[in-house]
């Protein structure tokens, strides 16, 4: 006999998840206590402001068109789109926004980053669109580092950090790179070639912070407390009632790095064993 699996016990980010039945292979397994949203769609022309969060629902555009309802009580979020999303496509990139907002409301902070563990200890790598942190995440996988999150890191009010989906959606070039990836086509706003992550602990404590750029040399230094608090605060998936300015101004002082490489891939290899030479000497 034949027994199903427990989907309850599934999750990310530090909920669990229910409604995305053909995705679970994408998610954690979780503990059965953590809180629980519910994700339905429904099709629809649907139409929303860019952005509102109010301190018991929220109402977000979607770039790809429709919004996603969010409420607090019961915890859930309702996609009205006009195509219907596909489990694996709820599950990343769309659950992103969800879990940031019930973040939020929990009084943990959401951040537009990927992260990766080092040693034990998760290093946020922070930065805006096209500055290559998904192709940093795939270089530290490579080497048998794992990656916690591709996309969105949260972070409890104990600076630890809960997984995101067992998923790293890399561009064209990186893919191609590292000969890595299932072109799954345009998702989101942007075609995506995704690798599928090894399991990874479902907390794990936050180390520091890495805030990649391209330039002309390999470089790694330290950034400075003003620099990292202004890149953490921009840097916040979501904003609105429950955020804490005083658990920002502890996050930003955690060791922070500034890290300049060439937009090169022959310089690659040489710019992330730099970077994780300065990580590992970090007591």
């Amino acid at each position: 006999m034949t027994v199903a699996p427990d989907h309850s016990a599934f999750g990310a980010y530090g909920f669990r998840i229910v409604g995305v039945d053909d995705a679970y292979p994408l998610l954690n397994h979780v503990p059965a206590d953590w809180p629980e949203i519910e994700v339905r769609q429904e099709i629809g022309p649907g139409e929303a402001a860019d952005l509102r969060v109010g301190a018991d629902d929220a109402d977000l555009a979607l770039i790809t068109g429709g919004r996603v309802l969010i409420t607090r009580q019961p915890p859930a979020a309702l996609f009205a789109v006009p195509v219907p999303l596909t489990a694996e496509e709820l599950v990343h990139p769309y659950l992103a926004p969800v879990a940031s907002v019930h973040a939020l409301w929990r009084g943990w902070l959401p951040f537009h980053s990927g992260g990766v563990v080092l040693a034990g200890r998760v290093w946020g790598i922070v930065g805006g669109r096209e500055v290559g942190k998904s192709a940093l995440a795939a270089s530290f996988a490579m080497r048998g580092h794992p990656v916690v999150t591709d996309d969105v890191l949260v972070v409890d009010r104990d600076h630890l950090i809960y997984a995101g989906p067992r998923t790293l959606d890399l561009r064209r070039s990186a893919a191609k790179h590292f000969r890595l990836g299932q072109d799954l086509g345009v998702v989101g706003r942007r075609e995506r070639w995704r690798l599928n992550l090894e399991p990874v602990a479902d907390r794990v404590p936050l180390g520091g912070w890495v805030f990649p750029a391209w330039g002309d040399e390999i470089r790694v230094d330290r950034c400075g407390v003003t620099n990292r608090l202004r890149c953490l605060a921009e840097s916040r998936s979501v904003g609105g009632p429950g955020t804490n300015p005083q658990q920002l101004l502890r996050l930003s002082g955690l060791p922070a790095f500034d890290f300049m490489r060439p937009k090169d891939w022959d310089r690659n290899e040489e710019s992330v064993e730099a970077l994780i030479e300065v990580l590992e000497s970090v007591p």
